[in-house]
């Protein structure tokens, strides 16, 4: 049965912490749902301290919940709620998505 379940599921908050560690962030700007990256950036770079000496800030988070990418239909976007502009649309179609989300009545 195909659950759906891919590598990425795993690797994303991995490619998350490398995001932030590699340019030795330490406050970073995160919603409620984003706090668990930021612990799991902070267990890597404890642990990679431990056995290399202090090279990584341990980041923390800057719980802030006025983030928000707002999506098409003006909630949050989420892929949850098929309301994503996809980056690798045609210029011409990229730019009626944008216009959509920002010239709402919901943003005006």
């Amino acid at each position: 049965a195909d659950f759906g379940v891919t590598m990425g599921l795993f690797s994303y908050p991995i490619l998350m912490a490398a995001d932030i560690l590699m340019f030795n962030a330490h406050k970073i700007p995160v919603g409620r749902d984003q706090i668990q990256h930021i612990e799991m950036a902070r267990d890597i770079a404890q642990r990679f301290n431990h056995h290399y000496g202090e090279v990584l800030k341990e980041p923390k988070a800057l719980e802030n919940e006025s983030i928000l990418i707002p999506g098409l239909d003006g909630r949050k976007m989420s892929k949850s709620y098929d309301n994503t502009i996809p980056i690798f649309s045609t210029e011409k179609k990229f730019k009626k998505l944008i216009n959509t989300v920002f010239y709402s009545p919901k943003y005006n």
